[in-house]
């Protein structure tokens, strides 16, 4: 049985090889034709080999043309930002933090670093000198110099007031007992002019018994007999009338001296006022000294402080800003303190519309180091500060201290306008505006609807609507939408 099934299946073997073989012969006869056929008629080989190209294009498109497959219709939903009318507009700007106990230490006079007194980290307390400047490598100070000369000055004059003031309260006396002994003299004066006037109207009476006699006598002179009588007597007229004027002339004097209204009067108490007038000005003028003196003893014990810095409040030392031998200017950072209290103020600047129109009834939010702290402004500037912008102050609770640093600036949410007051404000970005028409893009239902809105000022980021949105509307912010579209709000 399995030798038949072996010869049956050698002979078929035989068969196909056979078979094979005359198609190989064919085969071969054929694409000699076929090539003979080229040889001898390039171009009708050309053409049928491409008509037979081209058949077979169009019977393989024809025959593996996909179907085209069914469409699949469905709505997308497209997620939109909205804002909804009645809340706060809000800005966004930048504060800069003001923290009072920080504080940086500068050098306010040239000089070489003599000395450091205190270490990163040290805790100070108010008054603690903190670094010692010279005037040279050396290690001498000017100002220290300065200051030694103002103290003994000081005390110079310190020590010779009193008896300065001593000597001038004489000089008033003396002044005063001159004027007292004016008028005693005075009094002299006048009881020599009551005896004087005695004496010349004595001198008087004699004179005119003088001249009665001599009247007399000529009269009686027969013959010369009395002309030795009358000489005589006109030379003792004559002696007494001499003696009569020179009393006449002191009598004159004395009365001028003494009369109240004449100049002479006048110059004494002139002299008399000048006199302490002057007294006056010199003990003003001594007093003046003294203050000078001191002041100027402050003045050189202060100018001696510049030289060595303290600390202004009890604090930490952060950073110590040179080393020895370091030569310093006027506004060359020393050292950093930092105490352990006082204000966190933020100050942000905005323009007089934003100040007028911040709103009161909802908080502020300020951004630093990743928190956000909610709190309302302590005061609005009615007043330009800066420029043309106004000052909108926080003052911040001392348990956020550690998260500000002094000078820097963070980020500062206003809210602009008062809520639920019927004031619409949207932001400026949701507005389309045409030449002619403004509009938005509200939601109604799950749909994008656009409405016509009558625009007013702008204020920040946010513009007033006058006209056009109702009290329930939701303003999308998306610039991409289309009336009509299907979307869905995110907030």
């Amino acid at each position: 049985m399995a030798k038949k099934e072996h010869k049956s299946i050698n002979s078929r073997l035989l068969y196909i090889t056979t078979k094979i073989g005359s198609n190989k012969a064919a085969i071969n006869h054929r694409y000699t034709k076929i090539i003979s056929f080229s040889q001898k008629h390039p171009f009708s080989a050309f053409f049928i080999a491409l008509g037979i190209l081209l058949f077979v294009i169009i019977t393989g498109s024809a025959i593996f043309r996909t179907k085209p497959t069914e469409e699949i219709k469905r709505t997308q939903l497209k997620e939109v930002e909205v804002f909804r009318l009645g809340e706060s507009p809000t800005i966004e700007i930048q504060g800069q933090v003001s923290k009072s106990g920080v504080v940086k230490i500068v050098a306010q006079t040239p000089g070489i670093v003599n000395a450091i007194n205190v270490n990163e980290g040290v805790q100070v307390s108010k008054g603690k000198i903190l670094i010692n400047l010279s005037s040279n490598y050396q290690g001498g100070n000017a100002f220290s110099l300065q200051r030694q000369i103002a103290s003994l000055q000081y005390q110079n004059t310190k020590d010779t007031y009193n008896t300065q003031s001593d000597l001038i309260v004489k000089q008033r006396d003396l002044i005063n007992k001159q004027s007292d002994n004016s008028e005693e003299l005075k009094k002299i004066t006048q009881s020599s002019i009551d005896e004087t006037q005695t004496l010349v109207d004595l001198n008087t009476t004699i004179l005119n018994k003088i001249k009665t006699n001599i009247g007399d006598l000529e009269s009686s002179n027969i013959g010369g007999v009395n002309d030795q009588s009358i000489l005589s007597l006109q030379q003792l007229q004559a002696q007494i009338q001499g003696g009569t004027n020179q009393l006449q002339a002191s009598l004159r004097t004395n009365r001028y001296q003494v009369d109240e209204d004449k100049p002479t009067q006048d110059m004494e108490d002139i002299n008399k006022d000048v006199a302490l007038k002057q007294i006056e000005i010199q003990e003003k003028a001594l007093k003046l000294a003294l203050e000078i003196s001191a002041v100027q003893l402050k003045l050189a014990q202060v100018q001696e402080s510049t030289m060595f810095p303290v600390s202004p409040l009890n604090a930490t030392v952060q950073k110590v800003h040179v080393k020895l031998g370091d030569n310093v200017n006027p506004g060359t950072p020393l050292v950093t303190l930092a105490g352990d209290n006082g204000e966190i103020l933020i100050d942000a600047k905005v323009n007089q519309s934003t100040a007028a129109n911040l709103s009161t009834a909802s908080k502020a939010k300020i951004s630093v180091n990743g928190k956000t702290i909610d709190t309302s402004p302590s005061f609005i500037s009615t007043e330009a500060t800066s420029g043309q912008l106004y000052s909108v102050i926080f003052c911040i609770d001392q348990k956020y201290r550690n998260l500000f640093t002094d000078n820097a600036f963070v980020r500062v949410i206003l809210p602009v306008g008062i809520s639920n007051t019927g004031v619409n404000f949207i932001p400026v970005d949701s507005v389309f505006q045409t030449q002619d028409e403004a509009y938005v893009f509200v939601l109604s239902g799950n749909k994008a609807k656009s409405k016509k809105i009558t625009l007013g000022e702008i204020t920040g980021g946010y513009v007033l609507v006058e006209s056009g949105l109702e009290s329930t509307d939701a303003v999308i912010l998306n610039r991409n939408i289309a009336e009509g579209e299907t979307v869905k709000p995110q907030n």
